[in-house]
């Protein structure tokens, strides 16, 4: 777990989905893949790139590249080749730099799949959510079942970093999560995202369900971690586990306060001084790219909100992000004393590490920790890597 913070980067919407999921908070829209709407989105994510990279213009190299949604894997092979093609005409790629695409079943065929090995994709992964077509339905999400039931089979066709995403929760679901889990993990697979069913504020699940089943969650929860010890994998991130070595460096980034630029309607960015926002608005986008402009952030806040999610991380790295941030170190130094009184936290040769009560918990003490820093919450307003 290491930082690079002088490299960049990309994150790449694309809003596109074949249909709104009902629990689907993340920007995303239903529709065509036209021919017409993909060259308008080409064209604006270009005008966009333009402005971009004068905002990024101290950077020269590229780490990380994510294509992301909506749904990704609509995109075809020829856009995908064209966006790198220009993100490499003004940066370089780093060595061994991790590309991701994220995508559902029904894109992930053997014919996409080779073409994007061969643009040097070499990480997907794929949305399943579940196996069980009832709660797929109940979820209104769009599902192909010839392609459910082949896709791990075909991802396991491909030299390809693979990873699922899987959601637990539901009523009366915990035999099927645990069908699901055993089946995904039967095909070895490099890394696994299991996410607790939310019922996020405006979208569809919050008025018509179903509902989580919050003591079923709890429970899984808790019990995760030692069973995914015993088949490989190392829990990482709250919702994440990977195989020593295959952890998302993408999403690290996010967690590590690390830079990035993002590109598209929705999409954000952080300079590693300030950061910007996209509106959620793809007609608007399209017409005009409108885009958020740079403006002050929260340090003693967002440094929080990312960096707590990690199950663990070395104190020194605490340390280079408080002082690339102007931060001082007794206030966090204060909360951890406290996190290790309380049993929460342990701390082994220098290595912070939540205990299972501390992530059940988490939100309780990023918000501690974050008032720790209330005094200091102050926008930064000057400046820019």
């Amino acid at each position: 777990m290491q930082r690079n913070p002088q490299a960049l980067a990309v994150y790449i919407h694309y809003p596109y989905c074949i249909q709104k999921c009902r629990y689907c908070d993340f920007y995303s829209v239903a529709g065509e893949n036209s021919k017409g709407t993909l060259s308008a989105y080409l064209k604006a994510l270009k005008a966009e790139f333009a402005v971009r990279k004068r905002d990024f213009s101290s950077f020269s190299r590229i780490e990380t590249i994510f294509f992301g949604g909506g749904t990704a894997s609509r995109l075809p092979l020829e856009a995908l080749k064209e966006i790198l093609s220009l993100l490499e005409e003004s940066f370089a790629f780093l060595p061994e730099m991790e590309i991701t695409l994220e995508g559902n079943p029904e894109d992930l065929t053997q014919s996409y799949l080779s073409g994007l090995v061969d643009l040097g994709i070499r990480r997907v992964n794929a949305g399943i959510q579940t196996f069980d077509r009832k709660i797929l339905e109940q979820l209104g999400r769009y599902f192909d079942p010839h392609r459910y039931e082949a896709i791990l089979e075909t991802l396991r066709s491909f030299p390809l970093r693979r990873g699922v995403d899987l959601i637990y929760g539901f009523p009366e679901s915990e035999e099927i999560f645990q069908s699901d889990l055993a089946r995904v993990l039967q095909a070895n697979l490099e890394h696994l995202s299991l996410y607790a069913l939310t019922v996020e504020k405006g979208t569809e699940l919050s008025r018509l369900g179903p509902y989580p089943d919050e003591d079923l969650q709890a429970r899984l929860f808790d019990s995760l971690p030692a069973h995914l010890a015993r088949e490989g994998y190392v829990h990482y991130e709250v919702s994440n586990y990977a195989r020593p070595g295959f952890e998302s460096r993408h999403n690290l980034r996010y967690w590590m306060y690390e830079p990035y630029m993002g590109l598209g309607p929705g999409a954000h960015g952080f300079t590693g001084r300030l950061r910007y926002g996209n509106p959620r608005n793809v007609d608007r986008y399209l017409v005009g790219h409108v885009m958020g402009a740079l403006s002050p952030h929260q340090p003693a806040v967002d440094i929080w909100l990312g960096l707590l999610r990690l199950v663990r991380f070395p104190l020194a790295m605490v340390f280079e992000i408080l002082d690339e941030a102007d931060l001082p170190h007794e206030p966090f130094l204060g909360e951890l004393d406290q996190l290790l009184e309380e049993g929460v936290a342990s701390l082994d040769d220098g290595v912070f590490c939540w205990k299972a009560r501390g992530l059940l918990f988490l939100d309780q003490y990023v918000e501690r920790m974050i008032s720790a820093y209330s005094f200091m919450n102050n926008p930064v307003k000057t400046g820019s890597r």
